[in-house]
């Protein structure tokens, strides 16, 4: 095979909008970072829910059941909600890029952005930790900036809208705050809004002013002021709680909670009850115990819930005193007042906390992975991210926070289909996502925190292996399964051969019949270590590199119709240009079939039909050159590579078994920046020569991580996404 490069540039080539697809939301419910929770004034159990990569979610019945509202976002990431205290149906959010509001009860979305700065295309212009409504006029909103979680983004500004948000000024005069201050949190005084506090990592400050002058308020508070989150009692404004973050290490332990009963003039420490550990120095602060997240009682300022933060103190605690004492509320385990549904060994830390103002005894706490509530003011708890039935069987609410690697629909067994999850491994369901089961038993700790990839083996329906690892370390391993997908044996044994890294891109293939032993091959790509195969079922493996760049390659593919040819794709380097790479005796021997010229640039995924190969690849600079990224098109035979479609945050890739004319490709975008939400599914019918977008509504998350052909229904499509797990939907015939 001989190529050339012609590349297109410029724009999107030929895109037409509109999808005639009805995405279908599936997934086990929960398993995401919850960021932000609001339960509303307006109805006992509407209940709203924000997280960082997933959107915004709409329950009307406690939590038992969510809608996921993502129409007019730009970004996912809701850190803040507020409810206007008259109207049922505006609510605005704070996120990253901005502020947003809703007119119909968080339904749908508008972008609020005139008077805050300029758009930025890789950064946050004006990420929103906090929203606040003046109670005494709602037209009145208030923006503060920064970004708590990660503790960066700070600009020590505050913006302020008088029209609803139709339009913004900053407040803060020059001088008044510093320049980089990040702003955790933002309070009003109900009974005098223009008396403003701010929580930040250098203390309480305080505006008289409605925000324009600011001084500091930290009298009480230890000399570090890693101030995080601030509440105020609504039927007392004077009294108001401060939390504190704690650091590894710090001697003596200076975290927990603070009160203040002159409205922020002076505070006390209450820490009596609250977990006091600082960890070891140099490690994160994760393991050292303080609170973050506070709620007060709407009528008794004294009744106080605070969530503790960290890995070491994840749990609720209530104060009945003022916090003079503080008792823990959620106890998991045998004997515990709270029970884990399926998702059991992720996200302890209490990241948002929120009471019904209508019913007071009625709580709800969110995690780095799941929803609880209580009735009863804390005795007991329940989860309300997922449903279980009888049958040991999980089913989704709704509340889809969970990211995907992979959606593997069963080759023979319909309606089963395995998905492989960043921080929470393998799921597996049998009913086509409408219930899932979970088996990683036997997958060794420390490298089952994501599934990447899974291969089934071509004569037994329970035979299949998977590559399991950790999306933020290379470390991984290869595991294989005899009962569906239950329980697994890792194939890491002592000297065969088999990397600790990263399992990418795993495929079977059950050997020639002359193979006396028809032992199954298996090829993977070890992260920064190349392709390895084995031709003994994963008994022995060894490094399949000869031609390759072992420790750049991405990504592997087989021919849909030619067993022994195999595409591997690597990424550019400093100026080492990224290609595709043929082999035709399986994993053997490689050469490149890409030219070198670099505009193949970050390749991410392949797929290969009859000669013909598609491969997706991110905008990256090569040298002192910078190519945009796309979908290119090889054809064994033809003179030249095709740049069939232009987008520098095109991501996977995947082609019709029975048409190689039919392929589709996603657009996950570069998730940090100000308009970062992706731009869903594309298809083509023609083989790249137009294409038609399929995301709409019904996709509500356009982050989309990777897609798979249905192998019953060529036309069924399975896509997972960076924050609303997994959809399935039919393409219609104009789209295909």
């Amino acid at each position: 095979m001989k190529f050339v490069c012609a590349a297109v540039m410029g724009g999107a080539m030929t895109l037409s909008a509109g999808s005639d697809v009805a995405w279908k939301n599936v997934g086990p419910g929960g398993g995401g970072w919850i960021q932000s929770m609001l339960a509303s004034r307006h109805g006992s159990e509407t209940f709203f829910v924000g997280c960082d990569v997933g959107g915004f979610y709409r329950s009307d019945d406690g939590g038992r059941s969510y809608a996921i509202h993502n129409a007019g976002f730009e970004d996912y990431y809701v850190e803040s909600l507020a409810e206007h205290p008259t109207d049922p149906k505006i609510l605005y959010a704070g996120c990253r890029s901005g502020v947003y509001k809703s007119e119909d009860g968080g339904r749908t979305w508008r972008w609020l952005r005139e008077g805050f700065p300029r758009v930025a295309e890789y950064a946050y212009s004006a990420p929103v930790a906090k929203v606040v409504l003046d109670p005494q006029n709602p037209a009145t909103v208030y923006a503060a900036i920064g970004q708590p979680r990660e503790e960066r983004g700070g600009q020590g500004a505050i913006f302020k809208s008088e029209d609803g948000g139709a339009s913004w000024r900053p407040i803060v005069r020059p001088g008044q705050l510093a320049p980089d201050l990040l702003i955790s949190d933002l309070t009003l005084d109900p009974k005098e809004p223009r008396r403003m506090l701010i929580a930040t990592p250098r203390g309480v400050f305080a505006s008289g002013d409605g925000g324009e002058t600011w001084t500091p308020s930290s009298d009480g508070l230890p000399s570090h002021r890693r101030t995080r989150r601030l509440a105020r009692s609504p039927s007392h404004p004077q009294v108001v709680y401060v939390s504190l973050k704690g650091a590894a290490g710090e001697t003596p332990w200076q975290a927990g909670v603070y009160r203040s009963d002159d409205g922020g003039r002076t505070w006390r420490p209450r820490v009596n009850g609250l977990r006091q550990a600082a960890g070891q120095a140099g490690t994160s602060d994760m393991l050292c115990s303080w609170v973050s997240e506070l709620a007060v009682h709407p009528q008794n300022p004294d009744l106080v819930y605070a969530g503790g933060a960290t890995w070491w103190d994840a749990t609720v605690y209530k104060t009945a005193d003022g916090g003079q004492s503080w008792a823990r509320v959620v106890a998991f385990g045998e004997n515990g007042n709270a029970r884990k549904a399926w998702l059991t060994m992720w996200g302890p830390s209490v990241t948002c906390l929120t009471l019904s103002p209508l019913h007071p005894d009625t709580v709800y706490f969110g995690t780095s992975g799941y929803v609880y509530r209580t009735d009863d003011g804390g005795a007991t708890w329940q989860p309300r991210y997922t449903r279980e039935r009888d049958d040991g069987k999980i089913a989704g609410s709704g509340l889809e926070v969970t990211c995907l690697h992979t959606v593997a629909p069963h080759p023979r067994v319909r309606g089963r289909v395995f998905f492989g999850f960043y921080d929470i491994g393998l799921l597996a369901s049998d009913d086509a996502g409408a219930t899932f089961r979970r088996g990683m038993q036997g997958v060794p700790k420390g490298r089952d925190n994501s599934c990447f990839c899974v291969a089934f083996a071509e004569d037994d329906d329970a035979h299949l292996w998977a590559g399991f690892g950790e999306w933020g370390a290379n470390r991984g391993v290869v595991a294989e399964s005899r009962d569906g997908g239950a329980t697994w044996v890792p194939l890491d044994t002592a000297g065969n051969g088999l990397p600790d890294a990263r399992v990418r891109c795993l495929i079977s293939r059950l050997p020639l019949k002359d193979n006396p032993k028809r032992k199954h091959s298996l090829f993977y790509v070890a992260e920064g270590r190349g392709v390895f195969g084995s031709a003994d079922g994963g008994a022995t493996w060894r490094a399949r590199n000869e031609g390759l760049p072992a420790g750049r390659v991405s990504c592997l593919a087989q021919d849909a119709d030619r067993a022994n040819v195999f595409y591997a794709g690597a990424s550019s380097t400093g100026d080492e240009p990224g290609g595709v790479w043929r082999s035709d005796d399986s994993c053997g021997t490689w050469r490149r079939v890409s030219p070198a010229d670099a505009r193949l640039a970050e390749v991410r995924r392949l797929a290969a039909k009859g000669g013909r190969v598609y491969t997706t690849t991110r905008g990256a600079r090569v040298g002192n050159a910078y190519f945009p990224g796309g979908v290119f098109r090889g054809d064994e035979g033809a003179a030249a590579w095709r740049q069939v479609y232009t987008n520098r945050f095109c991501e996977a890739v995947a082609v019709d078994p029975t048409d190689a004319d039919r392929v589709y490709a996603s657009l996950h975008d570069h998730p940090y920046h100000d308009r970062s939400t992706g731009g869903g599914v594309i298809a083509s019918a023609d083989g790249g020569a137009t294409w038609r977008s399929l995301a709409n509504e019904t996709l509500t998350c356009r982050a989309v991580t990777c897609i798979s052909v249905d192998p019953f229904e060529p036309e069924r499509l399975w896509v997972g996404t960076g924050g609303n797990a997994a959809f399935t939907g039919v393409v219609g015939r104009e789209a295909r």
